[in-house]
């Protein structure tokens, strides 16, 4: 089966899957835990199945079965990633869904539907998820955010890089909940930092450069002022972030201070320029 048992019925079957999805979605309110809908529904998926074809292998047909649907928050939008089954593996799709006119409504898809001709289908496995979102400084309104997954069975990890600079580190840091900030975090004290920081909304200003280069090699340290929203905005007390960078793009929060360090004085304005994880960049010329 050059096609790995894909027909035109299989994508069909991913819009299906995605319709229903959305009869789910369309039941929530703007403001929900995204756990909660992805247990609800890989738990109806588990009990919905279909025989396998008679002429592949069992323990390689995966035709006529869904793996765990993905379900998270991407900085104000909600993404979801599916896979249907062929031989051997799961063809994937995702979707972003933005909160419009009361509900969540479809703003973008990205689905492999050449399931017909042999030269032509390549099934996809999709392990990143890269989109520009909202920045909390005031200066960049914009930043790239890294969704990288991991993903072995029916389990879903999101593993580094979860960011490409110190500064948006401590960006997705600040915005994301304690259960995600949690795991790139190595210091003790930082919940409380997280807690008193983090909000439905975060705004600020990042010094420049943001990050300084500290005398030990791997440390990092990013400047950031956050913006008081119950005052107009005025300006609190600046908090410093120490960031540990091990290459590529593995970054870990191990500080947060009210006062620099003493040794955090190399300007390192590079360590924050724009990069990214694709090497065709031919569209930036």
């Amino acid at each position: 089966m050059p096609t790995r048992g894909a027909r035109p019925e299989l994508t069909v079957t991913k819009h299906q899957l995605r319709d229903w999805i959305e009869s789910r979605l369309a039941t929530l309110g703007q403001q929900f835990d995204d756990k909660a809908p992805a247990i609800q529904i890989n738990r109806t998926l588990k009990t919905v199945e279909m025989p396998p074809l008679p002429d592949a292998p069992g323990e390689f047909n995966l035709i006529g079965t869904v793996r765990d649907v993905d379900l998270h928050f991407d900085s104000g939008a909600f993404v979801v990633v599916t896979g249907v089954g062929i031989l051997c593996g799961y063809d994937e799709s995702v979707y972003a869904y933005e909160w419009r006119n009361g509900r969540w409504e479809r703003l973008w898809e990205s689905e492999q539907n050449d399931d017909t001709p042999e030269k032509t289908y390549k099934p996809r496995s999709i392990d990143s998820v890269y989109v520009w979102a909202g920045s909390i400084d005031s200066g960049h309104l914009v930043r790239e955010v890294v969704r990288n997954y991991s993903i072995r069975g029916d389990h879903i990890q999101r593993v580094d890089p979860v960011a490409l600079s110190p500064r948006d580190f401590v960006d997705e840091w600040l915005v994301r909940p304690w259960t995600g900030s949690a795991a790139w975090s190595g210091a003790a004290g930082l919940e409380e930092w997280h807690k008193k920081m983090h909000a439905d909304w975060v705004a600020g200003d990042f010094d420049y450069p943001a990050s300084m280069h500290c005398q030990t090699p791997d440390l990092w340290q990013v400047g950031f002022t956050p913006a008081d929203e119950k005052k107009n905005f005025e300006p609190k007390p600046e908090v410093y972030f120490l960031v540990r960078w091990r290459p590529p793009y593995h970054f870990t929060m191990v500080g947060a201070a009210d006062k620099p360090r003493a040794d955090s004085n190399q300007p390192d304005p590079e360590a924050d320029e724009w990069r990214t994880l694709f090497s065709n960049q031919e569209w930036r010329q």
